[in-house]
């Protein structure tokens, strides 16, 4: 398979360099935490190549991009007991085949709206929380 990049790309350049809260390495993506953990497990599956749209995937890899989102919202479930999962593939700021895997809770504030109905305030943890969440999901990837 003739993997595609592009310089231009900040996800095609991470895949280069390394994504810092990287969780683990799936078959067609990586899956690494959202800096932003407002809602707390969020997460991003990120294609291992350049690709914007999700129908210029072979079959085959579009199957295998799903199965990898679907590992990860299942680790999620198990790791984090969320009462919903919510998925979302925009790529308006990263032109770059991703999914958003986002837990949420009752309790959230913007609970029954999409995570972007609203702004809030970003939640940033330590780098020893982000460790131990991590971990956390890696345990049932």
């Amino acid at each position: 398979m003739d993997l595609k990049f592009d310089s231009n790309c900040l996800f095609c350049n991470l895949l280069l360099e390394g994504f810092p809260l990287k969780v683990a390495d799936l078959d067609v993506s990586i899956v690494c935490l959202h800096v932003d953990q407002y809602f707390y497990g969020r997460c991003l599956v990120i294609l291992k190549w350049h690709e914007v749209e999700l129908y210029n995937l072979t079959r085959d890899d579009r199957i295998r991009f799903f199965e990898d989102m679907i590992r990860v919202a299942n680790a999620l479930n198990v790791a984090l007991n969320p009462d919903k999962i919510n998925y979302a593939v925009l790529g308006n700021v990263v032109p770059h085949l991703h999914w958003h895997v986002i837990p949420r809770y009752k309790s959230d504030s913007l609970w029954g709206k999409p995570i972007w109905a609203e702004r809030h305030e970003e939640r940033r943890l330590s780098q020893l929380e982000y460790e131990q969440l991590i971990n956390l999901i890696r345990k049932y990837i």
